[in-house]
């Protein structure tokens, strides 16, 4: 199974951007817009949040087995496409509970790629 390409990031954002970073008013603004153009209302004066993302060092998510704890299994760190990715991110924690082989190869994404750790050893 391949999985699809993150689409392009709106004006103004960052893959990582500092947790001290001023928010960037393109970003809702551009979004609002994307809103109007598919003919939804969209108030010019709502309010919107902004904050940090997390992203991992290779914007790849992690979805796996804790290797010396079988039963605790974790699906995070989808970056910025954590919705396109939950239905196949859900069928492969599916599998994993029930014991079954995932349809695709979990091993680029489990968190032993960042070396031996409190949760990888």
């Amino acid at each position: 199974m391949v999985l699809p390409p993150p689409l392009p990031d709106p004006p103004g954002s960052k893959r990582a951007p500092q947790v001290d970073a001023p928010p960037d008013p393109r970003k809702p603004a551009w979004l609002r817009s994307k809103l109007r153009s598919l003919g939804y209302a969209c108030d010019e004066q709502a309010p919107s949040w902004v904050g940090p993302r997390p992203v991992l060092p290779d914007y790849l998510p992690a979805i796996g087995r804790v290797a010396h704890l079988p039963n605790l299994l974790y699906a995070f760190g989808h970056q910025h496409i954590g919705l396109t990715l939950c239905a196949v991110t859900a069928q492969a924690m599916a599998d994993l509970t029930a014991g079954r082989e995932p349809a695709f190869d979990l091993s680029a994404f489990d968190l032993r790629r960042f070396g031996a750790g409190k949760f990888t050893s």
